[in-house]
């Protein structure tokens, strides 16, 4: 990933959970292209840490419960005072759950992951919304958890859902603003906070399996894109939601379509997908269901003039019909059909459940 340095040197970035893990690796990142940093934690000492680690400066360094939104003000102010301005913002502060079932769950536990995870995120964004500019940037830490489900995890994949849900909407609210808010969604990584998730080597081994690259995935790796996200090069992703996971097989075994897509990106990656399955079919049958529930089918000829057509056609022909959907990658094994579709499509398509 090509970063320009010029268009990150000199800017003046809040991050919160600095002290460790993705945060730091993140600081240490920005610190080589020459940012000032506001560096916060509610590890202080941690935080301190990860400022003599970083090159360049001067460096901030502030304790912070992202949980308190007075707090967040008066650390936003400190940082204004500082630094003169704040230009970018990066909300990296959160807690791991232990999995537990749901009626094991207290009050406390849910509201603990609630104010750190979600309401952490929304103060500091609010916090800083009144000194950002056009130019600004906001990348939010979510997670794979934030894009599908995880056993024994309900409240804490819940508060990472909220957070792409949460981005994307002020994705809406501050892009006329020349404002940017996106989002990273890191898979497992080798952080402090992942230790007791993967804690034991057949633990680690179970994890490994499911990651197509066959290895956790390294806090620098996740920090390269959230550097990319507030650079030049990526001046018109917004609302945008980048996985760095290393694809994980167990969604592959299931079918892109059950994980990670809603409303139009689901039934783009599932035309995606029959394109490649069908090429060498005459006609085509297509169909959709949302939620299992059976909405809308469609006919077409296989080829790319018929294609362009199915916009109209997935319209006005509406049947209620439900199919079972399955990787491309093993209908190929089954037919032996080749790997790469005949034409390209990238078609959007709204589908109404009525």
């Amino acid at each position: 990933m090509l970063m320009n340095k010029n268009a990150i040197e000199g800017k003046v970035i809040f991050l919160t959970g600095a002290g460790s893990g993705i945060g730091r690796a993140t600081a240490l990142k920005l610190s080589k292209l020459g940012a000032r940093l506001a560096l916060s934690d509610l590890n202080i000492e941690s935080c301190r840490e990860t400022a003599k680690q970083c090159a360049g400066g001067p460096h901030q360094v502030t304790l912070l419960n992202v949980s308190e939104y007075k707090r967040c003000i008066e650390t936003i102010k400190d940082a204004i005072g500082y630094f003169g301005r704040i230009d970018h913002v990066f909300n990296c502060a959160g807690i791991n759950p232990t999995a537990r079932d749901l009626v094991d769950c207290s009050e406390d536990y849910f509201d603990k992951l609630v104010a750190v995870n979600l309401k952490g995120v929304y103060n500091v964004t609010k916090a800083t919304i009144p000194y950002l500019r056009s130019g600004s940037a906001i990348v939010n830490v979510s997670s794979i958890c934030g894009i599908h489900p995880h056993k024994q995890m309900a409240i804490y994949c819940a508060t990472k859902y909220a957070i792409i849900g949460f981005s994307k909407s002020m994705a809406l609210e501050l892009g006329p603003k020349g404002i940017r808010v996106n989002v990273v969604a890191p898979g497992y990584i080798e952080t402090p906070t992942n230790a007791s998730v993967v804690a034991g080597e057949e633990a680690l081994k179970k994890t490994v399996e499911q990651v197509a690259l066959g290895r956790m995935g390294k806090a620098g790796e996740v920090a390269d894109v959230v550097a990319f996200l507030m650079g030049d090069e990526s001046r018109y992703m917004n609302g945008s939601v980048v996985e760095v996971n290393g694809e994980l097989r167990s969604r592959a075994k299931k079918g892109r379509s059950q994980h990670g897509f809603t409303g139009r990106e689901q039934y783009t990656k599932v035309l995606l997908c029959f394109s490649v399955i069908v090429q060498n079919i005459h006609f085509v049958s297509i169909w959709f269901s949302v939620n299992n529930n059976p909405v809308l089918g469609c006919g077409c000829h296989n080829s790319k003039e018929a294609y362009q057509n199915l916009e109209g056609s997935l319209m006005n022909r509406r049947k209620v019909q439900t199919a079972q959907l399955i990787p491309a990658s093993q209908m190929r094994k089954e037919t032996s059909t080749p790997a790469l579709p005949t034409f390209s499509l990238s078609l959007l398509i709204s589908i109404s459940s009525h």
